[in-house]
Parts: C-alpha cells; structure tokens; sequence
C-alpha cells in the first residue's frame, strides 16, 4: 500500500506551509513514512504555486524527522512503489 501526498492547489488556492501541514502530517501519520511520498500535481498546481514553493513547505514541515525517513518521504518510496 502506498499514499501518495500531493495536490493541495485543489483544495487551498493561497496555499502556505500552515494551511498545507494537517493535509501532509495526516496521511504519514496514519500510513507511516514507509508508505507515504511527496509528489506534485503539475501543470495543475502551477496555477496556484511554484513547483519549488510546494517542494519547500514539505521540506520545512518535515525539517524534524529523521534523515532516513525524508529520503523515504521524498525519494525511496517513490523508487519502491
């Protein structure tokens, strides 16, 4: 099972690091790091923020964990799934 977390312009058209948090902590704490990863949804998202604006908030949001679960988060998971 995985759980890709992206999509947020969908929902929040102003979107800042606090409105994003409880959509990207939820998921990892039900699933877990080992099942979730950070994803995009461009071009779509492009109408409501830049790619390095969305790809910074999971960045600081996530500025706590541990290394390796980032690297889960952001990159192994995604070459495992």
């Amino acid at each position: 099972m995985a759980c890709k977390i992206y999509g947020f312009g969908v929902r929040d058209f102003t979107r800042t690091t606090g409105s994003i948090r409880p959509y990207e902590e939820s998921p990892i704490e039900i699933f877990g790091v080992d099942c979730c990863m950070f994803a995009s949804n461009f071009p779509l998202d492009k109408l409501f923020s830049s790619y390095n604006t969305i790809f910074n908030a999971f960045k600081e949001i996530t500025s706590s964990y541990l290394l390796e679960d980032r690297m889960k988060l952001f990159q192994n998971n995604v070459e495992k799934f």
